[in-house]
């Protein structure tokens, strides 16, 4: 359970998404990059439908079930490029979300309730400067053994570069196989994987905060 600014609680589910290819007016907007990060999280609040175990799970009655919950639906984009959206952004580091260039079209009524609760007060913003806040209020150790990483926040920031920089990493290679029809070696992606894992591991002495949502990071700072 996250803890937002204000006295209203509620859990939080944020989605990571990579863009797909854009519509093609959406390149005639004024700055296309953040254009598209704006197409893909009004589309994360709409939901796909989807089927599990051959069951037809409504991506709309998913979405007001979420609402009726008071579940925060955090669409979390990460384009081709490594670049965060603007709610990922806003989560974050506390930025505020930019005007949209093209006003977005909402097809049900629970689509535009989960994105006015997730731009609104009670939506999640600045855990990166809010975590380093409390920890300089706290102590004065470091929070990782290394000088990279005195703070949480610094922390968390090489941590998701990391991630974004092995993934981008991946995708070039398998690319680049199937170009030279090459098979793609998973069990090299793999043992890659987990070398990241256990260095992260290493370094921060607690597990990562996807893995553990009671992790040191959360534990300290109120998000949990």
């Amino acid at each position: 359970m996250f803890h937002t600014g204000s006295s209203y609680k509620c859990g939080t589910i944020i989605d990571v998404t990579v863009p797909g290819l854009p519509d093609k007016s959406l390149l005639k907007t004024a700055d296309p990059a953040l254009a598209i990060h704006q197409a893909a999280e009004i589309q994360k609040f709409h939901n796909r439908d989807t089927r599990k175990h051959g069951t037809l799970l409504s991506g709309e009655t998913t979405v007001d079930t979420l609402v009726q919950q008071n579940i925060l639906l955090v669409p979390f984009t990460v384009d081709h490029l490594g670049a965060l959206g603007p709610l990922a952004k806003r989560f974050l580091f506390g930025d505020t979300p930019p005007a949209y260039l093209k006003p977005p079209n909402f097809t049900f009524e629970g689509a535009k309730q989960a994105h006015d609760l997730a731009h609104g007060p009670v939506g999640l913003d600045g855990i990166v400067p809010t975590a380093n806040a409390k920890w300089k209020h706290r102590t004065t150790t470091w929070f990782a053994p290394t000088y990279h990483t005195i703070l949480p926040g610094q922390w968390a920031t090489k941590t998701l570069g990391l991630n974004i920089i092995t993934h981008l990493a991946d995708h070039f290679s398998d690319a680049t196989a199937k170009i030279q029809n090459k098979p793609v070696n998973s069990n090299k992606k793999r043992k890659r994987k987990a070398f990241k894992s256990q260095r992260i591991y290493h370094h921060s002495r607690k597990k990562l905060l996807t893995a553990q949502p009671t992790s040191r990071f959360s534990r300290t700072y109120g998000y949990e």
